[in-house]
């Protein structure tokens, strides 16, 4: 029978926010609870179980002297086998420069010995891993001992190295370990050390593994290539982790699961250690009054995972982990003055699930995409943490961890948010299930994005909000309300790289607002300007929404919303909607974006006398009824107006000319749509339809004025289609590009005006009067 391990930590299944799923192994639980209740049984009983994994073999050049493998069973055979020493603490019993090989027992078993003696400079190998009763027999085993030293061994070719069980106030130091599963395990053992061991080259399963002890010091140990845990420790009390190193190999098909891992752990220090490369977490701390400062974390899912009370955790240097801490179900915890760094937008800072009472503050997060990520607490501090070079500073989060613990999913309450500075995206805009939330009992003050003030308002209602005073606004549940003034720049949330991703930091954001009026509003060099979501009757007046990446006004979920006199140019899109209806955009300047207006699943939606040109796309509609467009001048675009999978339309009195593509389209599952009193001129076609019952005129005598149409009788589109009433009367411009005043026009034009009167100026000085 193989067994390969001591150390697997518990019941551990993880369903991430990356929609990871984990198995943590369970042989350890079995092995535990073994371990706890047959201990008793006659010691010098060897069970014949054998694993006979083969482990590699190496020459070692050594001046060992030859011995055979012996036991030591009460302190009177240090005595009878004639060891040096007499057992006290300044002449202990000294084992030293033996070579010892066993192929069927512990080199040396120790036990039942309260004198002091020492086991040092030797050299062992024992590939076979036995069991007696159910403790593991490791080349070098202690049982039932006190006063013991295990100093500057070679333990090579074996599976485990060090074994102990009922071990007090020994000491296991300067040791080297070639061993492929667990290097040092202790089991009820107490006032103990572990002191400056290193594993060489080849891999190990486990480090150091504990189970119920008490007051074990573990220090400036260094394993480097370890494929599970590194240090394990499980209801074990006022023990100390200090500067340990614990590696897993960059690339293993083992998945190393947890540099340090503390199960059910109570008043222990981890300090100062350094893990890197686990891919499941970097440390695993579940425990009480627990103090964890000073280490460094690199490369993992979760840098450090907590589930622990009336605990400190501060002062941790976390890099390149997916999630940097993650809090689980904990209370009265502080975490504070820890440095997280990300190397990907799409990873987290911190991350807060269920619990209460707990202060997070003074962290500094950068390179992540979601510096800290709160969901179902209550009572928490989250103060003056810095989140810079990022996606987002916080998320309102709904979602809660199912690893380990089921946090249910639901919002956070009763909450302190203040003086927090944030960057790039700021205020992440989206809340889930909005309408649970019970915003009056959370506080949010001071907090900054880009230097700038955040407005978070609630429940706002009859009010005015002046857009000057702040850098991001976020309403939400507000009603019969003003925003009035403002320039707002700078929120992004842009990601380059071989895929593009804008993400959806927005600079204005509405959540299930109504009857709210936006004057006067200047938004620039935003991924998203203005976010409507869930909300209704709102008006976006006058302003300009500019080189915004991805959108300049969204509309999602959204109805009756207006749009007018606004300037919207030079975005990825101009005005974006997505299940939205009964909205208008109406009397607005929309040019030189990619796509001018862009709906997707829209009802009624109303576009009227709007001047839409110089963008890639005029008007796109996808599945989107009953959309009426009326009165817009659409023209020196690539293409104009778009139909896909949208029907029942009706587009009337527009001017449709010198787009350097098709002026409008109809796809084949575009239907019933009503297109006449239309100047459509000079495109590239003028228009193509694929659909079927598209109306090309009234059904009498008004059809649509053809730039191309020569001659009588109707106007063919194509076999199926034609209007039977062209207009023949109508004239439209051709100049090319329209002139319009924008501000780089106006600065040219100062410039060249300036030259000129230079130039003047000059002439005039260096004139010469010839007198006669």
């Amino acid at each position: 029978m193989k067994i390969h391990i001591l150390s697997l930590p518990l019941f551990h299944v993880r369903t991430g926010r990356g929609d990871l799923t984990l198995v943590r192994r369970s042989v350890a639980l079995f092995l535990i609870c073994v371990l706890a209740f047959s201990f008793f049984v006659q010691l010098s009983v060897i069970d014949e179980e054998v694993c006979e994994t083969k482990i590699p073999v190496k020459s070692y050049q050594s001046s060992y002297t030859e011995h055979v493998p012996f036991n030591i069973t009460s302190d009177a055979d240090f005595v009878s086998q004639a060891w040096p020493g007499n057992g006290s603490e300044s002449d202990p019993y000294l084992i030293e420069n033996l070579n010892i090989t066993s192929n069927s027992s512990a080199c040396i078993w120790i036990m039942n010995t309260t004198s002091h003696f020492r086991i040092q400079n030797c050299l062992f190998k024992s590939p076979i891993w036995i069991y007696v009763g159910y403790q593991a027999i490791n080349p070098v085993t202690l049982t039932n001992v006190t006063n013991g030293v295990v100093y500057n061994n070679r333990i090579v070719e074996s599976h485990a190295a060090i074994g102990c069980l009922w071990v007090t106030s020994c000491l296991i130091s300067n040791n080297q370990f070639n061993v492929t599963t667990v290097a040092i395990s202790m089991i009820m053992s107490n006032f103990s050390i572990v002191y400056n061991n290193t594993q060489e080259t080849d891999h190990c399963y486990n480090g150091i593994w504990l189970h119920r002890c008490e007051n074990i010091t573990i220090s400036y140990n260094r394993f480097g290539s370890i494929l599970s845990d590194g240090l394990s420790a499980y209801i074990s009390n006022n023990c100390t982790f200090i500067n340990n190193t614990f590696i897993a190999p960059e690339t293993d098909i083992h998945f190393p699961w947890s540099g340090i891992s503390l199960q059910g752990c109570l008043s222990c220090q981890i300090i100062g250690n350094s893990v890197e490369n686990f891919h499941i977490n970097g440390m695993e701390i579940f425990g009480q009054d627990l103090l964890i400062e000073e280490n460094i974390v690199i490369d993992s899912n979760v840098g450090i995972l907590l589930h622990t009370n009336n605990s400190m955790i501060r002062t941790n240097n976390i890099t390149e982990c997916f999630n940097g801490i993650e809090i689980v179900k904990s209370n009265h915890s502080n975490v504070y003055s820890n440095l997280i760094r990300g190397d990907s937008r799409y990873q987290s800072g911190i991350a807060l699930s269920g619990g209460s009472g707990c202060n997070i503050y003074s962290n500094e997060i950068s390179d992540v995409g979601y510096g800290i990520i709160p969901q179902g607490i209550s009572g928490f501090n989250i103060s003056y943490n810095t989140v810079t070079n990022s996606r987002y500073g916080m998320v309102f989060g709904w979602f809660g961890a199912t690893y380990p613990f089921e946090v249910p999913n639901g919002p956070f309450s009763d909450c302190d948010i203040i003086g927090n500075i944030f960057d790039g995206g700021g205020l992440f805009p989206t809340i889930e299930s909005y309408e649970d939330w019970d915003f009056d009992t959370i506080q949010f003050e001071d907090n900054t994005v880009n230097g700038r003030l955040i407005g978070l308002f609630a429940n706002l209602y009859d009010s005015s909000i002046n857009g000057d005073d702040y850098g991001q606004l976020h309403l939400v549940n507000c009603d019969l309300s003003t925003i009035y003034g403002g320039d707002f720049y700078g929120i992004c949330s842009d990601v380059y790289g071989p895929y593009s991703d804008p993400g959806q930091a927005s600079a204005i954001t509405l959540v299930n607002c109504s009857r709210i009026q936006l004057l006067d509003v200047e938004f620039h060099n935003n991924t998203i300007g203005v976010n409507f979501q869930f909300s209704r009757d709102c008006i976006l007046w006058r302003g300009s929404g500019y080189y915004n990446s991805w959108t300049a006004v969204i509309l999602w979920h959204s109805e009756e919303i207006n749009i007018v006199d606004i300037e919207i140019r030079d975005n990825l899109k101009g005005v974006g909607a997505a299940w939205s209806f009964d909205c208008e955009v109406y009397n607005s300047l929309i040019w030189r974006n990619d796509e001018a207006v862009n709906l997707v699943n829209c009802m009624n939606f109303t576009l009227l006398n709007n001047h839409i040109f110089q963008n890639d796309d005029g008007v796109f509609l996808g599945d989107s009824d009953g959309c009426d467009i009326r009165g817009n001048s659409i023209h020196h675009n690539s293409r104009g107006i778009l139909f896909n999978s949208s029907s029942d339309c009706v587009v009337h009195l527009n001017e449709i000319y010198n787009n350097t593509g098709v002026g409008i389209v109809l796809d084949r599952t575009s239907n019933r749509n009503e297109i006449f009193h239309n100047a459509i001129a000079y495109n590239s076609p003028n228009a193509i339809c694929e659909g079927s019952s598209n109306s090309w005129d009234d059904g009498i005598d008004m059809g649509n004025w053809w730039s191309d149409f020569i001659g009588d009788g109707p106007y063919i589109i194509d076999e199926n289609d034609q209007d039977n009433f062209p207009i023949d009367n109508r004239t439209i411009p051709t100049t090319p590009n329209p002139l319009v005043l924008t501000p780089e026009i106006l600065v040219a034009a100062g410039g060249i005006i300036a030259v000129i009167a230079l130039g003047f100026f000059i002439y005039r000085r260096r004139q010469v009067t010839i007198i006669d």
